[in-house]
């Protein structure tokens, strides 16, 4: 599962072979992923540390008084559109986590989707045509992929959150202690944001399996 490899990147763990075979709600798999990370309980904030390692990342590419970043701030006000993702990339090395913060125009993916899904539907008459559409869908999402400039975020600080969940020990001012009280609910975000969950479908009691 996708969502588990994220898991595993974030917070520096291995599942092993049949694991979490007896797992069956979200409260018992979020338990055995406590169990396993390992490090001393501080109660320091990961977003917090995750933030002020962003705004010295965006203050230096961008040749801006850090003062001038706050949580609030507007990544599009923040970052110019010229430039962006040569500035989000130097940003992602002086943070040690890739951001994943830049996506497609609404309009593109809806065409995307669209051509997709005609490109399917053109199978029942003809084949040489469904698999024309399928190849052009593919060149221009690449395309697509890598010319996006649009962030799939508000602010710095949405972006700062994102970070603490999403590469949590990279975010870590020591990467040997971990805020216990936290996790829990930087677990629950990660789940939500991979899988595209909303906050009622990650309540403990929710069974995994049916």
């Amino acid at each position: 599962d996708y969502a588990l490899l994220k898991v595993e990147t974030s917070y520096g763990i291995k599942f092993q072979n049949n694991e979490l075979a007896h797992v069956r709600t979200m409260g018992q798999l979020l338990d055995v992923i406590d169990a396993k990370i390992p490090g001393r309980n501080e109660h320091d904030c990961t977003s917090q540390q995750a933030f002020y390692r962003l705004r010295t990342a965006l203050a230096t590419q961008l040749n801006i008084d850090p003062g001038m970043i706050l949580p609030d701030s507007m990544l599009d006000t923040v970052v110019p559109r010229k430039g962006r993702r040569r500035t989000i990339a130097q940003v992602e090395f002086h943070v040690g986590a890739p951001l994943d913060v830049l996506g497609m125009k609404q309009w593109m993916m809806i065409l995307l989707a669209a051509l997709f899904l005609g490109s399917l539907v053109c199978f029942i008459w003809s084949d040489r045509l469904a698999l024309l559409g399928l190849g052009s869908f593919g060149v221009l999402l690449g395309m697509a992929l890598l010319t996006a400039k649009e962030f799939k975020v508000s602010t710095v600080g949405d972006l700062a959150e994102r970070l603490s969940h999403r590469s949590y020990r990279a975010m870590r001012r020591d990467y040997a202690s971990v805020n216990r009280k936290e996790l829990r609910g930087k677990l629950k975000q990660l789940f939500q944001d991979e899988l595209g969950l909303a906050p009622d479908e990650l309540r403990e009691d929710i069974l995994l399996v049916p």
